[in-house]
């Protein structure tokens, strides 16, 4: 959600357009320089010296136009803080890349091939922090709790017990008519997202143990795992997707869970995948669109608000942004367009640009619709959509023309 609110800024900022130096001001060459606020710096030599304050030359002048002969005559400083601003133009973001940090990688030191203890005092021991150690408290707000389906129906565990070994956390059976059966359950980390290798190893041991369905739980879930989740592809073995609410890692000093718990406080939330049409471009009314090249419509996504704590299916409209990736390869999602339908956050920068604006490129940015592309080797489409809230949903579609 940072990630797309960030990119949402950029686009829809206007920022100064700065003065360049030169003779020439149409050049426009940053190289060149920019041209900046000059200040008279005054000093006492620069007053002691200066010829145009003898005594009777200055005699019967105002204060104020003392201090302009002053100025006058002191030698100018340049702010280079203070770029000078041109009024008559604006700046606005160009093409620009979010380029991910790699995460840390932990390194090993051999040992010294050098005997002997360091004549040093006694290092204090490592500590590690148990990667397991919120399994525990999730499994028994996952007890309490349940989880809810896009469709508001809430599912509660008749019995749910803790597994040892394996990516499967949890085991047991909802309360009620459903047809879940045998329900495993897998945890997320606390710090990170849930990977595509934990969704392949956790349906492999749910197969193995005869489960009927299995519940990935995580707070966040790369792209690569949401499109092995949402392919189910096991036909004995049904698979959900449910986010974890951020407030669970409200934790205290000694890793003891603050969040007071009610009936609707819905910590676990399964959300439904974007509704998405892939046509070929000529089909989609689209004037400049090319025979071989395909369109991507998004016509809705399931919403869920927190006020009323329902989850619907919602116009495109209302959600924050949605990405596409046209040449998906079932492990990177790469953004190849992005949309920003909430066209609120676009009035600044319409107005800002009135007369320049080329309305039909910002209605496909914040619209509906992709724009035109061919289908790489892959044949696979992939859209990503990202909620109010910051959950993020994608839907995989294959090209079988």
């Amino acid at each position: 959600m940072a990630l797309s609110i960030a990119r949402q800024r950029l686009l829809t900022a206007t920022f100064p357009y700065y003065r360049i130096a030169g003779d020439d001001p149409d050049e426009r060459n940053p190289a060149v320089g920019f041209a900046y606020k000059t200040v008279p710096h005054i000093t006492l030599k620069c007053i002691a010296q200066n010829p145009d304050l003898d005594p009777d030359k200055v005699k019967g002048k105002s204060r104020e136009e003392i201090e302009a002969i002053i100025q006058a005559n002191a030698p100018q400083e340049t702010l280079y803080d203070q770029p000078e601003v041109d009024g008559k133009r604006i700046r606005v973001s160009g093409p620009f890349t979010v380029e991910a940090i790699p995460p840390p990688v932990e390194q090993i030191t051999p040992p010294s091939p050098i005997g002997g203890e360091p004549e040093t005092a006694e290092a204090e021991p490592a500590r590690s922090e148990d990667p397991t150690a919120h399994l525990p408290m999730l499994v028994e707000l996952l007890r309490k709790d349940g989880v809810t389906f896009p469709d508001n129906r809430r599912v509660r565990f008749e019995h749910l017990s803790e597994r040892t070994g394996g990516v499967l956390h949890a085991e047991g059976e909802a309360k009620g008519d459903t047809d879940m059966g045998r329900i495993a359950v897998s945890f997320g980390p606390f710090h990170g997202p849930v990977t595509v290798g934990q969704v392949e190893d956790g349906l492999s041991e749910a197969v193995r143990g005869g489960f009927d369905s299995v519940i990935f739980c995580g707070f966040a879930f790369d792209g690569s795992a949401q499109s092995a989740i949402s392919a189910d592809p096991n036909p004995r073995v049904h698979v959900h997707l449910a986010h974890i609410r951020p407030d669970v890692m409200t934790t205290d000093s000694e890793g003891k869970n603050l969040l007071k718990t009610t009936a609707a406080s819905q910590l676990f939330t399964v959300f439904g995948e974007p509704d998405v049409a892939l046509k070929p471009a000529t089909e989609a009314g689209i004037a400049e669109a090319k025979d071989g090249e395909w369109v991507v419509e998004l016509l809705g996504v399931d919403v869920y608000d927190p006020l009323t704590g329902e989850v619907s299916s919602s116009s495109a409209d209302r959600i924050a942004a949605w990405f596409l990736d046209t040449d998906y390869d079932n492990r990177t999602f790469c953004i190849c367009q992005a949309f920003f339908p909430n066209q609120s956050a676009w009035e600044k920068i319409e107005r800002a640009l009135r007369g320049t604006l080329n309305e039909d490129r910002f209605d496909m940015l914040t619209g509906r619709v992709s724009l035109p592309f061919v289908v790489g080797e892959h044949k696979r489409v992939a859209a990503k959509v990202v909620d109010q809230r910051g959950n993020e949903v994608m839907r995989v579609v294959p090209v079988t023309r």
